[in-house]
């Protein structure tokens, strides 16, 4: 049968158009979604990093926070609950580098091992050296001491502020979530997020307990941890995996993926055929 039409032109198939809507639509949700994260993360690391200046505002000028510090010193919780003692000496161990950087460093291996690529182990590496320069730095500046030495006071020798426990342990376990979500199996990250609050809990009341920092130390050392996890994060997830870059269509190209996951061929017009193959 003849087709009838303009001279010159084909008619269109009538899923063609509709293909090539769910393909643009789908392209924009996906943009969407992605602009929606991005603007969530930078607001929550802008929340962490202003909440962090003002409790270093706090330490260096003797604020009201520091106040609250020796009044939970007063408790003397050890002396009050000593039957808990060696629970919690023991406990307050996830939060150091040793028993928390070794298995790290046997998962980080695996995963770099099976995906043929060093980046796994760079991450937790760049993750662990600003961990390093940020508290190291901040320890070396204000130099607190300790509550057993009955005296927040500062510039005096100390090493107590803020606390490396409390932040090693957010930023080497939650590095090995990540990891795992990101290069290898893991597919929600919800149980890993809560083992490493429960852990980061259980090291800041166990330094609490043992009155081995201040209550300003704990928070400063857990919020400065989120700040670098959230850091390593941002700068891994800049460079795409090469599977992502695979999916993912490269931005000015014109491509979108369609509801079938094939990408529509963009026409001479510039507008997508919406043509896919039958499988």
């Amino acid at each position: 049968m003849a087709v009838t039409g303009r001279p010159g032109t084909a008619r269109r198939a009538p899923g063609g158009t509709t293909a090539s809507m769910v393909s643009r639509l789908g392209a924009l949700a996906s943009s969407g979604g992605r602009s929606l994260l991005r603007r969530r993360f930078a607001i929550t690391l802008t929340l962490v990093l202003l909440a962090t200046a003002w409790i270093i505002q706090q330490v260096l000028t003797a604020g009201s926070l520091v106040t609250f510090d020796y009044t939970v010193h007063y408790l003397r919780l050890d002396l009050r609950y000593p039957h808990i003692y060696d629970a919690m000496f023991y406990l307050v161990m996830i939060g150091q580098r040793g028993p928390t950087l070794i298995p790290a460093l046997i998962i980080i291996a695996i995963l770099a091992w099976r995906r043929r690529s060093w980046r796994p182990l760079l991450v937790l590496g760049f993750a662990l050296l600003a961990l390093n320069v940020v508290v190291g730095g901040a320890k070396f500046y204000t130099a607190r001491l300790a509550p057993y030495d009955n005296t927040a006071a500062l510039y005096a020798g100390g090493t107590i502020f803020p606390s490396g426990h409390a932040s090693n342990v957010i930023v080497t376990w939650g590095i090995v979530v990540y990891a795992l979500m990101r290069y290898g199996p893991l597919r929600h990250a919800w149980p890993g997020a809560a083992l490493t609050t429960l852990a980061s809990l259980i090291v800041g009341v166990a330094s609490i307990y043992l009155d081995t920092h201040w209550f300003s130390d704990i928070i400063a050392g857990w919020l400065i941890g989120v700040a670098i996890l959230m850091a390593t994060v941002a700068v891994d997830r800049r460079r795409p995996l090469r599977s992502e870059t695979a999916a993912d269509v490269a931005p000015g190209t014109g491509d979108f993926p369609t509801a079938t996951g094939a990408v529509a061929e963009p026409s001479e017009s510039g507008v997508s055929s919406g043509v896919t193959a039958r499988r």
